[in-house]
């Protein structure tokens, strides 16, 4: 017990025995050693700083914008007349091919990390309110809809200029057979290129509950093996025998090739679409929370740092290698090697086009993402580093990366008529300045901050996510 005190046993019912002891060190000023060692121990053990999570998320959507842009020119690879410039732009579409999955993952991380729930103590669902989901939904739900709206009213004018918008039914039930149109059409993002990820990404919310109530059990440790293979496992499964673009493997597989086939011709393309997206999303969105819940639980002092397992210490002993920043380096190099092997296996040996062989849905490309976030993971002293200037302006960059992911479309659209060499430099030059001048009109004016962004900040009381931890029990409850 702790000296001079008394937990009432009415208070300690609803604990279990590991959350008892970690309640009694918490008062007495200790941090409860409870941490296990995770894979790669000493290399992924420490928490990820706020400044590298807001690094990695620009890079990822300037990596979104550019592959998005530069699509044209990546296409051409394997034609005997490709130039040099789309092997350049090939190059570089594979390089930034993760950002998507890296999105997933720092979506479930910022959750995670959340000082809501971030404490495993809060085992129970009792703890979600609605004031959660009005947040996400005024951050999200708005500019969805708008940047959905728009693309929905150019594809449909371009309908009835060409003549293909059907009038036959009169003009009421025109506009009601286009309303619902349009409302199917927000299930799954088709509206607008490239959206049917902020889609998926509020189906996750939806998830959210259930997949944070799983990951608490388990927040004072990373996943171990067992755990990464089950994560691995459904997207393994749905490449081998969903996935219509992965003919080649599946063919070459006795027990694959007619399991796929069946499964392929029963199932409808659409369908086929949302369950590879879900394969991949799922683990990584998943994983993000753990990775935040264990970031949390770090810097709270829940748990003590693990100690480096034996492969760790040999490789520590490696020149420059003290805190793993050359093996790090050297699995993201190799997953890199395989995602552009794979790439080019496909278009020059099979055929195969580029825009497929070099997919994100790939179990390359999710080993990519995973070197990834190893690199970009850090130690716990520089997690915990004051905020300079430079780190306060990156963050505000994360904060607009979610509305350049969403206004990056409508500049394609501007500028499809152009020639390559202009639409590029103009969609890559613009893509983040028109997402500061709409975050500027958002801070400025309420109508502004509903559509693109900001309605979390503008219509709801929002608390800092960096408040500190409360104790589990109340003072009342110490006698």
């Amino acid at each position: 017990m702790i000296p001079g005190a008394r937990v009432s046993d009415r208070s300690l019912r609803r604990l279990n025995p590991a959350q008892k002891v970690r309640e009694r060190l918490y008062r007495k000023g200790g941090r409860p050693n409870v941490g296990l060692r995770p894979v790669f121990s000493g290399a992924v053990s420490a928490a990820m700083s706020r400044f590298r999570t807001d690094l990695l998320r620009v890079l990822a959507v300037t990596y979104v914008v550019m592959n998005h842009s530069t699509w044209n020119s990546f296409v051409l690879v394997g034609r005997p007349d490709a130039p040099f410039g789309s092997w350049i732009f090939a190059v570089l579409n594979q390089l930034g091919k993760p950002s998507v999955l890296l999105f997933l993952f720092l979506s479930g991380f910022a959750f995670g990390v959340h000082p809501r729930w971030g404490r495993p103590e809060n085992t129970n669902l009792q703890t979600f309110s609605l004031g959660f989901y009005r947040n996400r939904a005024l951050r999200i739900i708005p500019p969805y809809v708008f940047m959905s709206l728009i693309g929905f009213a150019v594809v449909t004018v371009r309908a009835a200029l060409a003549g293909k918008l059907p009038l036959a039914g009169g003009v009421l039930e025109t506009t009601g057979t286009l309303a619902l149109d349009f409302l199917i059409g927000l299930l799954d993002g088709r509206h607008m290129f490239h959206l049917y990820f902020v889609a998926l990404l509020c189906y996750l919310y939806v998830l959210f509950p259930l997949i944070v109530h799983q990951a608490r059990s388990q927040s004072t440790r990373l996943p171990g093996v067992p755990a990464m293979i089950a994560l691995a496992l459904p997207a393994l499964v749905v490449y081998l025998f969903v996935d219509p673009h992965n003919q080649y493997y599946q063919s070459r597989i006795p027990f694959v090739a007619p399991a796929a086939v069946a499964v392929q011709n029963n199932t409808p393309p659409h369908l086929i679409g949302w369950l590879i997206y879900f394969s991949y999303a799922l683990p990584f969105f998943f994983g993000g929370v753990r990775a935040g819940q264990y970031s949390a639980a770090r810097a709270s002092g829940l748990i003590a740092p693990a100690s480096p397992s034996f492969v760790t210490r040999q490789l520590r002993k490696i020149p420059g290698n003290q805190n793993n920043l050359v093996t790090c380096v050297a699995l993201a190099a190799c997953a890199f090697a395989l995602v552009f092997n794979d790439f080019l296996f496909h278009v020059l040996s099979t055929g195969q086009f580029p825009d497929p062989a070099g997919r994100i849905w790939r179990p390359w490309v999710a080993l990519y993402a995973v070197a990834a976030v190893l690199l970009m993971w850090n130690r716990a002293d520089e997690a915990a580093a004051p905020e300079t200037a430079f780190s306060k302006r990156m963050r505000g960059l994360a904060r607009l990366s979610f509305l350049v992911y969403l206004t990056h479309p409508v500049l394609q659209l501007v500028f499809s008529g152009l020639p390559f060499g202009w639409r590029v430099p103009l969609i890559m030059g613009l893509a983040w300045p028109f997402a500061m001048i709409f975050s500027a009109l958002a801070q400025r004016y309420r109508f502004a901050a509903f559509l693109f962004g900001e309605g979390d900040r503008t219509f709801t009381e929002t608390k800092p996510e960096s408040a500190p931890l409360r104790p589990l029990l109340s003072t009342a409850s110490i006698k």
